[in-house]
């Protein structure tokens, strides 16, 4: 009936598989439904990982705003939605056990590393490690260095697809001296002659590999941080700074000259060397003698406003390039009125809680469903992130006041979201729980009266 319907639409002798290049693979189902391919080309005019990193080092601005924001959504907190309590224990074990395999590490850290590799790199690459005897279960997670990982590709660098339109798998690149035998997963043999990467570079399979992306550009394969739109900008700023920096040292320094020669002393080469030999040792020394018909003169600069102008635009560019308004990424707000400040820091808020939304679902998706798969369990929890609030403890208390008044929230219901939002720790000790039997000789005896009542009724 399908190919009835494909025939009518003008498709004829329809194939059954059809294969344009391994790279660009497009999967074509009995019938003649032929799906969109994807554009698997590699892009150009990428920043190299290394030098994403070396940027986020050297730059206060972008260091400072990148932790920040980080800091924000992971100091906000989450929880997990368990859907049952055998689903709860098995995660919970795996959570108190990370780090059994490389470094010690809690589920905490490794939270705080999805959001960091995420502004730096633009993905955060985590290896899901299975059992070493059936390489069925996931007994493990560990975090990767972004700068070692990229997809599986071929000679063009294009990202090598199969059927579905999935990655074939990751290649990792060894630190030099360490050998690639007897590490990684073997190529799948359809793709052995295709996938192409250098030495010391192991080959890993999908399932090994999770990878929680920030910014995606195309369809999906490509994935941007928030350093590099604002790289080329940031190395101009630090450019101009070491500029700026060396020209008022030398402006502080002002340059010494040195006038010789008079009507009766005309100047000549000689006068000119012992002049300027002196003042060359005027660093060292205290005390100095000229000839009169020398004389000492010193050279002043006019500053200029364009260069400040000109830090000032790239520092916004930053500023813009990672989501962070100028006061919070510089920490001087004292510029910036009442207002126009309230404003940004809604905008930063609502920033922030739809990155952590967006992560969120990627970590449920790519790594609490693989997990539970490969535990056997009918679901998967999922993660929620709390909400992240910039606001002051004032104005949160204000309105908290406002909500008891109102009725919305009793005073039992507030308390324990404050002391959970001012990091109260209660002190009072969990009650006693009434045991299920009651003691023997402790029974509520009947009244007579009511047992009477109860007779007649």
């Amino acid at each position: 009936m399908i190919k009835d319907l494909g025939e009518a639409f003008g498709f004829k002798n329809i194939p059954h598989d059809l294969v344009l290049n391994p790279p660009l693979r497009g999967s074509y189902k009995e019938g003649g439904i032929i799906r969109s391919i994807k554009v698997s080309k590699k892009n150009l005019n990428r920043i190299p990982k290394e030098d994403l990193e070396n940027i986020y080092f050297k730059d206060p601005l972008l260091f400072n705003s990148i932790n920040k924001s980080v800091q924000m959504v992971t100091a906000a907190g989450h929880r997990i939605a368990y859907s049952n309590p055998k689903e709860e224990k098995k995660f919970k074990e795996l959570f108190n056990n990370l780090g059994r395999v490389g470094e010690d590490y809690t589920w905490e850290e490794l939270y705080y590393y999805f959001y960091w590799a995420q502004d730096v790199f633009g993905a955060a690459w985590t290896e899901l490690i299975y059992d070493k005897e059936s390489d069925s279960e996931i007994i493990d997670l560990s975090r990767l260095d972004p700068k070692v990982m990229d997809y599986a590709r071929n000679s063009d660098g294009n990202v090598l697809l199969d059927e579905d339109q999935k990655p074939i798998g990751y290649t990792q690149k060894l630190p030099y001296g360490i050998r690639s035998e007897g590490k990684g997963d073997e190529i799948p043999q359809k793709y052995k002659k295709i996938v192409d990467y250098g030495a010391n570079t192991i080959f890993l399979l999908p399932k090994r590999i999770s990878l929680i992306k920030m910014h995606i550009a195309g369809d999906g394969l490509s994935f941007y941080g928030s350093i590099e739109p604002t790289y080329s900008s940031s190395v101009r700023k630090l450019l101009l700074e070491e500029a700026g920096t060396n020209s008022a040292y030398q402006r502080w320094m002002s340059p010494l000259i040195a006038y010789i020669g008079d009507d009766k002393h005309p100047p000549n080469a000689q006068l000119s060397k012992e002049t300027l030999k002196t003042m060359q040792n005027m660093k060292y020394d205290v005390y100095s003698t000229y000839p009169y018909y020398v004389k000492h003169d010193v050279l002043s600069f006019n500053t200029t406003e364009a260069l400040n102008d000109i830090l000032k635009y790239l520092r916004e560019n930053q500023a813009a390039g990672v989501g962070m308004p100028m006061p919070f990424a510089t920490g001087a707000g004292e510029a910036t009125n009442r207002a126009t400040l309230n404003n940004q820091q809604s905008l930063l808020q609502f920033t922030l809680n739809d990155m952590a939304k967006k992560t969120a679902i990627s970590i449920t998706r790519n790594i609490f469903k693989p997990i539970a798969e490969s535990m056997g369990l009918k679901t998967y929890p999922v993660l929620l992130p709390n909400k992240i609030s910039v606001d002051e403890i004032e104005d949160k208390a204000e309105r908290f006041v406002k909500y008891v008044q109102s009725g919305i929230l009793s005073p039992k219901e507030a308390k324990p979201i404050i002391m959970q939002m001012e990091g109260i720790v209660s002190e009072e000790l969990p009650k006693e729980k009434e045991p299920k039997e009651k003691p023997v000789g402790k029974e509520k005896l009947e009244k007579p009266e009511e047992k009477k009542e109860s007779e007649n009724d």
